[in-house]
């Protein structure tokens, strides 16, 4: 991992452009763009590492639940269907069920 003092343009303030990959030999796999200028890099590099558990438990918990499908409702049925399936993640999440995995509902 390497990080590096950019600019996006003309008149911008200066970012970070973080690097990551396992050949030295080879170009970078990931690239993340930091303003956390305070921050070591191996902190930066562990909060950019987690936009993929963010991409994994979106899609394993978050779409089953329906979180995404609320189009066509009315702000009342949007409401309504998304505190529902919030309180679904929520339970999926703190009952430590995987992604995929099914569990009986309690009598």
């Amino acid at each position: 991992m390497a990080g590096a003092r950019v600019t996006l343009g003309e008149g911008t303030a200066p970012v970070l452009l973080l690097g990551e990959w396992t050949d030295p030999r080879e170009r970078p796999r990931h690239y993340w763009i930091s303003r956390l200028d305070r921050t070591p890099l191996p902190a930066q590099l562990r909060l950019a590492r987690l936009t993929r558990t963010v991409d994994a438990d979106f899609a394993g918990i978050s779409l089953p639940v329906g979180l995404t499908d609320f189009s066509g409702r009315s702000y009342a049925g949007w409401h309504r269907h998304t505190t529902l399936a919030s309180v679904a993640h929520a339970v999926r999440v703190l009952s430590g069920q995987a992604a995929g995995q099914r569990t009986a509902c309690p009598a």
